[in-house]
């Protein structure tokens, strides 16, 4: 480190630059004088730049009415000042060192030279230093710029080379599903075609071979989707194990793309691989998020890598998480959404042996500008049922989950009650994780890898990511437009049939740690183990679909469905030109011709058509209730039975209404729809007289399967 007097004269500190030795690491030597190296340098936004949206603003806008910057234009609008870059460039070069790269979207300047240029020009002492782990190049203190460029120098990356993160994945299972399972238990759209749609896989080290993944997806009856490496700063797909001597990266790789590419079909899959360093962090996301010419152009990015964001443990400079931070509010305003496994090792966060007894969480699934997903564990499956439980498998791997110590919790967190810090700050913070999903290695995925099909499961957050930046790219395929920034909806969502809460009293407290961290419970609503919860594929798609015409389809095609029902995680569009409901009658007409000019008059005329939407809403709703309690409690007698008649008096005085309102293409779906609530009152009539049990049970079967579909009826009638 050097000591102040050696700062070059007029230099000034970069703040947000500092670094310590790892934990345990010792200094070496002095690097090499003559050793090359890159950097990757930050610069500031242009001076005259309009400010990015911020979470206030996504949070107030639906799907419908957001607006996404051009990738194009972003450069011009949001990006660094060329004559910014060009003074970091002049100063670069009157160091001697070589401009490799200039980027006016990513704001970056990334230069490279000998060790000692290097040192002269950020006024830093560089060594090699061995820790437990590795061994690496780096320095002490912080980094010194000159005073002329001070204000417009944001970091300095790459100076320091030590490894920032670790896959978040767990190989423990004896047992399994497959990732076509699982999205059939969370009710995924079926088929789940993302066609259109990139995802972009990061990872920092390991590999891959195609013909692993053909073997995977082979076995589901899948084809291969379209696969492509990006390599950043040098590095490349690399597989570095052997079916003798597994390599934990390389199943990290072939985990993300298993999953992603059996769930989202037809997408293509863009897999980044980078140094995992602080600066290969900061390349690869910059990449991902601004791509140069020929590059992919992902709309959404999962991540399966992290590091405590603070900490004995951290890696992490605050330059570092605030350029990352910058990038991924970069990504909601491009429209791209950023999902990030929250970790494996319950609330200590670290994979390191010795703890402190403070709880922690992982970056970036703390950011608020990504969604953090944890883990659950999947039991008892019988055919669409399932137990589902906070993962804790105790030295086999916990759901990360906590309050960040550097981010403030963010106003549309606000209601989700998330405590305080479980450490003896008690501060407040953002909450993690946002959804949760299958992690357990006892519920996880057997994969195949170096041409062998492995003997265990594997799980973690890492199988969670690549399982909602699927649904994502389905969403954004099925609805037309990308939902990017993904937070402020999941919890305008908060209690609707969108999530499948995990309130089970578990704890993530790890027991693979000492002292052990303080945990949090999984308790009813959000919390730090599970954040909402699994989520239904389906019930999100709906939610989040801005075309009224399209939920309309999906209502009134349920209405018009034959009995017995279709596959319920169709998507919206799948029905249409179904058949009338079976008691005789005929076919109706292909449902988006007959029903799409009386939909112009439900959402946009008049106030009485307005008041029938609303009251159809309200009634489809209470209907749902009643028949959830008449399908429980059957033979019933009185009370039941007459809030059933006079809800159901109610929806159908609300749809002639809307009969009489509509133009006349309409009327023949709306008496359909009208038929059905009609036979349901007349079949429920008849129970509540009849002494024959088996009638009952066949008509209870029925009234069960017809209570979910008016559920989801009620949730995904549109707004009017």
């Amino acid at each position: 480190m050097l000591d102040m007097a050696s700062i070059p004269e007029n230099y000034r500190r970069l703040e947000g630059s500092e670094r310590h030795p790892a934990p345990g690491a010792r200094f070496i030597r002095r690097v090499d004088p003559g050793e090359t190296l890159s950097v990757t340098i930050g610069v500031r936004r242009r001076p005259d730049a309009a400010p990015l949206p911020d979470q206030d603003h996504w949070a107030s806008k639906r799907v419908a009415d957001r607006e996404y910057v051009a990738r194009e234009e972003f450069a011009s609008r949001h990006g660094a000042a060329p004559e910014d870059l060009d003074r970091v460039a002049s100063f670069a070069r009157s160091k001697g060192l070589t401009v490799i790269d200039s980027n006016a979207a990513r704001r970056t300047v990334t230069v490279s030279g000998t060790a000692t240029q290097m040192e002269q020009a950020f006024g830093v002492e560089l060594g090699h230093y061995q820790s437990e782990s590795e061994s690496y190049r780096g320095r002490e203190g912080h980094i010194y710029v000159p005073t002329e460029i001070a204000d417009i120098v944001q970091g300095v990356w790459g100076l320091d080379n030590r490894q920032v993160s670790k896959p978040r994945t767990t190989i423990t299972g004896t047992s399994s599903l497959t990732p076509v399972q699982v999205a059939q238990l969370y009710g995924f759209p079926s088929p789940g075609k993302a066609i259109g749609q990139t995802i972009g896989i990061l990872e920092f080290g390991g590999g891959y071979a195609v013909s692993d993944i053909q073997a995977f997806l082979t076995g589901l009856g899948l084809t291969t989707p379209a696969l492509t490496d990006v390599s950043i700063g040098g590095a490349t797909n690399s597989v570095a194990g052997s079916a003798s001597n597994v390599s934990a990266s390389d199943i990290e790789v072939v985990l993300d793309i298993d999953v992603a590419a059996a769930v989202a079909q037809e997408a293509s899959i863009a897999v980044y691989f980078a140094q995992n360093t602080e600066q290969g962090w900061i390349d690869c996301v910059g990449a991902c998020v601004h791509p140069s010419s020929g590059q992919p152009t992902p709309s959404v990015l999962s991540i399966s890598w992290a590091g405590p964001e603070n900490g004995p443990q951290a890696t992490w400079t605050s330059s570092g998480i605030q350029s990352l931070s910058a990038t991924f509010q970069e990504a909601a305003s491009l429209g791209v959404t950023v999902l990030a496994a929250a970790g494996d090792w319950g609330s200590w966060g670290s994979s390191k042996a010795a703890g402190d007894g403070n709880a922690y969480v992982d970056y970036p699934a703390s950011d608020p500008w990504v969604t953090g997903t944890g883990g659950t564990t999947i039991s008892n499956v019988s055919s669409n049922t399932f137990t589902e439980n906070t993962w804790n498998d105790g030295a086999g791997g916990t759901t990360g989950g906590g309050v960040s110590a550097i981010f403030p919790q963010p106003t549309w967190q606000a209601n989700a009650n998330v405590p305080v810090s479980a450490n003896a700050s008690g501060g407040k913070g953002r909450g993690v994780p946002d959804i949760a999903g299958n992690a357990s290695g006892l519920s996880g995925y057997v994969l195949t890898l170096y041409g062998q099909q492995m003997t265990n499961a594997t799980g973690g957050t890492s199988a969670v990511a690549p399982l909602y930046a699927a649904l994502v790219a389905i969403v954004n395929s099925n609805i037309g437009t990308p939902v990017g920034y993904l937070n402020p909806l999941l919890y305008s969502l908060a209690g609707s049939r969108v999530f499948r809460d995990v309130a089970d009293g578990a704890n993530n407290q790890w027991s693979g740690v000492s002292p052990a961290s303080p945990g949090y419970t999984s308790a009813a609503g959000w919390d730090a183990c599970t954040g909402w919860g699994s989520v239904n594929g389906v019930a999100l798609l709906n939610a989040l679909n801005p075309d009224p015409i399209a939920n309309a389809i999906w209502l009134l095609a349920v209405l018009a469905t034959p009995n017995p029902l279709p596959n319920p995680a169709l998507p919206p569009t799948a029905w249409v030109g179904s058949t009338a409901p079976s008691s005789g009658a005929t076919p109706t007409q292909p449902l988006y011709g007959v029903i799409q000019s009386f939909l112009g008059a439900i959402f946009t005329a008049s106030t009485d058509m307005q008041a029938a939407s609303n009251d159809i809403k309200s009634a489809l709703a209470d209907v749902a209730k009643i028949l959830g309690a008449i399908a429980t409690n059957i033979p019933t007698t009185g009370t039941v039975l007459t809030d059933f008649n006079n809800a159901m008096t109610a929806l159908q005085n609300s749809i002639s209404l809307a009969q009489s309102l509509a133009p006349n293409s309409a009327t023949a779906v709306l008496t359909s729809a009208s038929g059905l609530f009609q036979r349901l009152q007349a079949q429920l009539t008849a129970i509540a007289n009849t002494g024959t049990a088996g009638t009952i049970n066949q008509v209870i079967a029925e009234l069960a399967q017809l209570s979910q579909l008016i559920t989801a009826i009620a949730d995904l009638f549109p707004p009017s």
